[in-house]
């Protein structure tokens, strides 16, 4: 009896013991490092292009201002409104005048009188016996110096009235007429402004991609007020600078871009501007997720066999969402996007 209650003991605990391996076993299979999971994207040949987006305004390529301040006297007539187009010369408004008027007309008739004195002086000369001229030299200079400064004074009396004549200095369009050179804060404002035909538009940019921005780049600008229309453009000109701290425009890169053809969109408005500033036919790119840092450079995870390889790489162009690879990589090429922390040469992964 004895010996046959030591042989089921032996058998329980002999069941335990294997129950308890089994289990051990099962926890040590589903605690074994596992291969890490990692998504993967396969490298094609695609056209890879390059833009700077920026938002500016549309302005003129030449403007004619003229504050109050700088007025000698009041307008007194106009003879343009806001909206008409001008010509250059064209007279667009006159000020008081009436002393500039009376001391032109004094300067006229002085003008005359001296150059009259002249002729009669220089007559009498010519007349005179070759021993009798010396007499008649003295009386000719003296006319001839005060017909000089007459001339003078007459010139000096003209531009003094032609100052008082305000005449468009370019070929445009009168955004200004208005002789209260008053704004509505109060502050002053111009009482005259002509914009010239062509307009240009300008842009900010941030330094990094303004380094990257040359003349003669090709544009194409849209407005939200002319739905579904693009013009093209090329840049004019990329500032030397960048706004100074305190600017509104700190940090910043002022662009012009010359609308090509008639450009409609008025003074102004908004305008949405991507510059081209690259471009590749059959360029290998990856997204930005695949790169990781290597030393001073970058690298990517390729997969080959169930493992991955780390490869250093060259890159190129630059766009929202990819990058060019130049150098490292070649076309079927699985990298692998996001690589999990601590993930290195020659890990076995798995691939989803």
């Amino acid at each position: 009896m004895v010996e046959q209650v030591r042989r089921v003991r032996a058998g329980w605990w002999g069941l335990v013991v294997l129950l308890l391996l089994s289990v051990g076993a099962a926890v040590a299979f589903w605690l074994r490092p596992r291969p890490p999971i990692v998504a993967v994207e396969v490298v094609r040949p695609q056209r890879l292009v390059s833009d700077v987006f920026a938002s500016g305004t549309v302005r003129p390529v030449r403007r004619q201002i003229l504050m109050p301040t700088a007025l000698p006297a009041p307008v007194t007539t106009w003879y343009v409104h806001a909206g008409d187009h001008v010509r250059r010369g064209q007279l667009l408004a006159q000020l008081d005048n009436a002393a500039q008027r009376a001391s032109l007309a004094s300067a006229r008739v002085a003008y005359q009188s001296a150059q009259a004195m002249f002729n009669s002086a220089q007559a009498q000369y010519r007349a005179a016996p070759p021993g009798l001229k010396p007499q008649f030299l003295g009386t000719l200079e003296s006319a001839r110096t005060q017909l000089a400064q007459a001339r003078a004074q007459l010139a000096q009396a003209q531009a003094a009235y032609d100052a008082t004549l305000v005449r468009a200095a370019i070929d445009g369009s009168v955004l200004i007429a208005d002789d209260d050179g008053m704004a509505a804060d109060g502050t002053p404002a111009p009482v005259l402004e002509v914009a010239s035909d062509e307009k240009q538009v300008v842009v900010a940019v941030g330094q990094v991609d303004a380094v990257h921005l040359k003349p003669g780049m090709l544009a194409r600008l849209q407005s939200d007020s002319f739905p579904g229309v693009t013009w093209t453009g090329r840049v004019a000109s990329v500032a030397p600078y960048a706004g100074s701290a305190g600017d509104a425009s700190a940090g910043q890169v002022a662009v012009t871009i010359l609308p090509r053809g008639r450009f409609p969109v008025p003074y102004g408005y908004q305008v949405d501007v991507h510059i081209r500033t690259a471009a590749a036919a059959r360029a290998l790119a990856v997204p930005y997720e695949a790169l990781v840092s290597a030393g001073g450079g970058y690298a990517v995870f390729v997969v080959q066999g169930g493992r991955v390889r780390e490869v250093p790489v060259t890159l190129g162009l630059t766009t929202d969402t990819a990058v060019q690879v130049v150098h490292g990589l070649r076309a079927g090429d699985a990298v692998v996007l996001n690589p999990p922390p601590g993930l290195v040469n020659g890990e076995a992964v798995r691939v989803t």
